[in-house]
C-alpha cells in the first residue's frame, strides 16, 4: 500500500507492518487446521449466544470473576485485543468462530497474526 504524506509517496507493506505492530509477519496462515469443531472458549463463556459480538467479548472481559483461570484470562484478553483492534472490519461486528478457535489453540502464539490483519486494515 502506498501513502501520500506530506506531498510524497512512501509505501506501507506487510513489513513496516510487522514492524510497527510487533507481529509475527512469517509462516502459514492457512486456519483451516485450527478449525476443529467445538471452541472451548466460545462454550464456555459465549454458550447460550449463536453469534459472539465484539461487545460481547468486551463485557466478558471487563467482568471476569475470581473463578476465572488466569489461562483464560490472558485468552479473553487477547481475544478482545484481536477483536478490538486487528479484526474490526468483519460485518456487524461478529467474532468469527475461526478467530475463537485461533486464540484457544495451543500454539495461537505462533499464528503470523498480521498476515490477516493487514488485509483487513
Amino acid at each position: 500500500m502506498w501513502l501520500k504524506v506530506g506531498g510524497k509517496h512512501l509505501k506501507f507493506s506487510i513489513e513496516e507492518f510487522a514492524l510497527v505492530t510487533g507481529l509475527k509477519c512469517h509462516g502459514d496462515d492457512n486456519n483451516s487446521m485450527y478449525n476443529v469443531g467445538n471452541c472451548r472458549i466460545k462454550n464456555l463463556y459465549f454458550r447460550h449466544r449463536r453469534n459472539v459480538y465484539r461487545k460481547d467479548i468486551e463485557n466478558t472481559f471487563n467482568n471476569l470473576t475470581a473463578a476465572t483461570t488466569d489461562k483464560d484470562a490472558v485468552k479473553l484478553g487477547i481475544l478482545y485485543l484481536i477483536s478490538s483492534h486487528l479484526y474490526t472490519t468483519t460485518s456487524a461486528n461478529v467474532v468469527v468462530d475461526e478467530i475463537l478457535n485461533l486464540v484457544d489453540f495451543p500454539h495461537m502464539d505462533t499464528f503470523p497474526w498480521e498476515k490477516r490483519s493487514i488485509s483487513n486494515t
